[in-house]
């Protein structure tokens, strides 16, 4: 700053001062701007976790219940006279179809999310 006047580095020193406030205010702005969108994807994060969870207890007692079905359908497979052949047929190819259904669904599911650090 030499060749300037005291009231000249005086001047560019409050200019400079006065850029760096706007710099410093821009960028807090940006900062903030961008705590909300990860803040966002936190929260579709967790929900999206949430659901899987959720998901795959469903599933899990769904499989469950077709467990239960399936014994069920063998227990009148055993039994003569109780349902005829053709009924029984539609059973177990239904059954069948819900079961590969249930793990076609098992498979299509991500891993249960792992315990996050906070």
């Amino acid at each position: 700053m030499k060749g300037l006047t005291t009231q000249q580095q005086f001047e560019t020193l409050i200019n400079l001062m006065n850029y760096n406030v706007r710099l410093t205010q821009t960028m807090e702005k940006q900062i903030m701007a961008l705590r909300a969108e990860v803040q966002a994807l936190v929260d579709a994060d967790t929900a999206m976790d949430a659901a899987i969870t959720q998901a795959i207890a469903q599933l899990g007692t769904l499989s469950s219940q077709i467990a239960t079905l399936q014994a069920e359908v063998t227990a009148l497979q055993n039994q003569s006279g109780v349902i005829d052949a053709a009924d029984l047929a539609g059973i177990v190819s239904v059954t069948n179809d819900i079961t590969a259904t249930t793990a076609s669904l098992q498979a299509a599911l991500p891993a249960p999310p792992a315990m996050k650090a906070p």
